[in-house]
């Protein structure tokens, strides 16, 4: 079996194979957010006659954008994510194989990437945002508590990956068991 044999290789023929391959799928995966970012922002700055010249209003479009393509690409990762973890461990998994391995798993998996990657970290975001605002007693970036605040948001960042990896792994194995 390949995982057999994938394991009687050397650690950096083993590296090698899974990490080439690892990043290509990721690449994939953050070019089609990106671009169905671009085209909600494009959508939403043609409708809202937003120009990029009031920066504040075209910063609000582009993150309220990033936002409403967290939907697409959730379905799109739902269906179609299982070979990151797949490539992660050297398993050669297409975009068709995890297409049909995600007809079983798509709900659960969808689910999991709403809640864990998306629905935590949003709830922990604003709580933190919100303790900033009341604790912080002035608007300097370096006070302690703005610090603190920084470093857990990037936190609850990695918190987000970290639930996305989880999610996308149970549905490539759950997948694979039916």
């Amino acid at each position: 079996s390949f995982r057999r044999g994938f394991w009687r290789q050397t650690r950096k023929d083993q590296i090698k194979a899974r990490q080439g391959r690892f990043m290509g799928f990721y690449f994939l995966f953050f070019l089609t957010y990106l671009t169905c970012t671009g085209l909600i922002t494009w959508a939403w700055m043609s409708l809202g006659d937003i120009s990029m010249r009031d920066s504040d209003l075209f910063m609000a479009s582009l993150t309220i954008s990033a936002i409403i393509a967290l939907l697409p690409n959730g379905i799109i990762l739902a269906t179609f994510g299982g070979v990151l973890p797949a490539a992660a461990i050297g398993e050669k998994l297409s975009l068709r194989d995890a297409r049909l391995i995600a007809r079983t798993t798509f709900g659960t998996t969808l689910k999991r990437l709403a809640i864990g990657s998306f629905g935590v970290p949003a709830v922990l975001f604003v709580a933190v945002l919100v303790l900033q605002s009341v604790l912080s007693p002035s608007s300097d970036d370096y006070h302690p508590i703005n610090l603190l605040a920084h470093l857990i948001f990037k936190g609850i960042g990695l918190l987000a990956i970290h639930f996305t990896a989880v999610a996308l792994s149970l549905g490539l194995r759950e997948g694979e068991k039916n």
